[in-house]
């Protein structure tokens, strides 16, 4: 396994290939896993592609209704992945090339400030 898991331009938002360095945890978790050698992790219908980014937000969403969990999607996931990277002070510039936004607009669009945090920051003056 390498370090880099690479998406393809083919199956991002933004048609753009990027390579995102892979965590050491979840490297770990995977060699430890028995995965297939060959084909699709997760085929789509008849198994000669992999399933689209909207049949994979579908199975998120039923997962989510049968345990009864509400808000969760795919593009929650990501906002709440670029908010605590952002927390933890991760460089902006560093989260806007892992996730793939365009620009500093874009990705600040995705950033979520709670109301305890307004309060910190403000009582800091």
């Amino acid at each position: 396994m390498g370090e880099t898991l690479v998406l393809r331009k083919a199956t991002t938002k933004t048609k753009r290939t990027r390579a995102v360095p892979i965590h050491p945890n979840l490297k770990a978790v995977l060699e430890a896993a028995e995965l297939p050698g060959s084909g699709y992790l997760f085929p789509g219908r008849g198994g000669q592609r992999p399933i689209t980014r909207q049949a994979c937000d579908l199975a998120l969403r039923k997962a989510c209704d049968r345990l009864s969990l509400r808000g969760y999607s795919t593009h929650s996931n990501r906002r709440t992945w670029a908010t605590r990277l952002d927390k933890a002070g991760v460089r902006l510039k560093a989260i806007q090339d892992l996730g793939g936004w365009s620009s500093m607009a874009a990705l600040q669009r995705y950033l979520e400030v709670s109301e305890d945090e307004k309060v910190d920051e403000i009582s800091q003056l």
